[in-house]
């Protein structure tokens, strides 16, 4: 009988070590924890394999277009794949953003934040500025990870992971603006893929192609997920009536154009007022979440808390008492 002899090459082999290592992390985070991952202390779902409903779809379309193979009252009835069940708000992830420039208070806040969400749990620090996140070392108990460049969407995606399967209940990112304008990041990428011959847009494709894939896995992250983003002030430069007309725009962060749409909440620090949002800057901030943020007062961990609690399933925040709602209620009172 003949035998084929195979080789695995270096990317099989590499592979299997970046496996291996996760597994022997998982398992140590593990045991010290006494923390399981892999059996959840509620019912799952498992998710139908990908590969079996591709090969059951191309049975079902030869057997469509052979009438003598096909009979309808086989599938009238089984040929449902949406089902529907109670909305029920629990153990929702959350992806915030804090936007800002140098000294506006962005780490330091993003640690009180993730200390307000697990205040009994694992903080894991993603560092992509030369270990900068180690300053906040003795204030704080997180674990730490210096990543280095280069920057691109795919290491993001380990990381991310390597966080989860450490038991880390909330990841800190700082700086995310280095998947995109960072050394390496997707930025770079497509200058290199220029650089090489591929003209411009299609030199974006295969770099945006990455960044998809980094946003599929942050929506897929079981763990809530702070990102730190650097902003710049960007100002509009134009001609009217024959003269140069410069237009501030405002803080701007540095990142994916799309990126912020995805945020549970996003919010602008300036280094004039550290830690403190401001609300007449770029921000997303949904009716659920005003009460518990102010841009009064710097981002702490009763707000990090309180978004835990919602997340969780808790009872959503009342309305703010300055709603338009509430105003409109009082002025009918005193008609």
């Amino acid at each position: 009988m003949p035998v084929t002899v195979m080789h695995m090459d270096e990317h099989w082999m590499t592979m299997g070590r970046k496996k291996v290592a996760a597994g022997v992390a998982l398992w140590r985070a593990s045991t010290q924890a006494n923390r399981w991952p892999g059996y959840p202390h509620k019912a799952i779902v498992p998710e139908y394999p990908g590969w079996q409903e591709t090969k059951w779809l191309d049975r079902e379309e030869a057997e469509f277009s052979d009438p003598a193979k096909f009979d309808p009252k086989i599938y009238r009835q089984a040929d449902m794949t949406f089902h529907f069940a109670p909305a029920v708000r629990e153990s929702v992830t959350l992806l915030i953003a804090l936007a800002g420039a140098s000294g506006s208070g962005k780490t330091f806040s993003a640690l009180r934040l993730a200390k307000g969400m697990a205040p009994t749990g694992k903080i894991a620090f993603i560092d992509t500025e030369a270990r900068r996140g180690l300053h906040y070392a003795e204030e704080f108990d997180f674990l730490h990870s210096d990543m280095r460049p280069p920057f691109r969407p795919a290491a993001f995606i380990e990381g991310i992971r390597a966080a989860e399967a450490a038991g880390a209940e909330v990841v800190i990112i700082d700086s995310f603006s280095h998947e995109y304008d960072g050394q390496g990041g997707i930025m770079d990428w497509a200058d290199e893929l220029e650089a090489d011959g591929t003209k411009s847009p299609g030199n974006w494709k295969v770099p945006k192609g990455a960044h998809k894939k980094l946003m599929n896995a942050l929506l897929q992250c079981r763990a809530s997920i702070i990102f730190c983003l650097r902003a710049d002030e960007k100002i509009r430069i134009a001609r009217e009536n024959g003269k140069t007309v410069v237009e501030p725009l405002g803080w701007m962060p540095i990142c994916e154009k799309r990126f912020m749409f995805e945020m549970t909440a996003s919010f602008t620090l300036t280094p004039d007022r550290p830690g403190i949002p401001h609300f007449d800057l770029p921000h997303k901030l949904q009716r659920q979440h005003r009460d518990m943020f102010t841009d009064k007062k710097p981002i702490g961990e009763d707000s990090g808390a309180a978004l835990a609690e919602w997340a969780r399933g808790g009872a959503p925040a009342p309305p703010p008492r300055n709603s338009n709602r509430l105003s409109r209620w009082k002025k009918r009172q005193t008609i």
